[in-house]
């Protein structure tokens, strides 16, 4: 589980993980890629990310996007603190 924030700006681009993803978001609003679909993400919003599915997040709010994520199973990267969204690839 961790407590992520993502400012306005460049997205994050679209990526997968073998890892179920479940994100609750706390603070702002951002739009969710996944595969074919857009998703609406705004406060008290949750949403689920299948394993595998290629999905992208671009703020769309002017404030920070603040959410919990949790992942299962644990994601090693971000244990070790290796996440880089600027290298992600699909």
């Amino acid at each position: 589980m961790l407590y992520s924030i993502t400012h306005p700006g460049p997205p994050i681009p679209a990526h997968k993980h073998p890892n179920e993803q479940i994100v609750y978001c706390l603070q702002g609003e951002a739009t969710y890629k996944l595969g074919d679909k857009t998703m609406f993400v705004k406060k008290d919003y949750t949403l689920l990310i299948p394993p595998n599915m290629p999905h992208s997040l671009t703020v769309s709010s002017k404030e920070d996007y603040v959410a919990i994520e949790v992942f299962s199973p644990i994601r090693p990267d971000l244990i070790r603190k290796e996440f880089t969204p600027e290298k992600l690839k699909e």
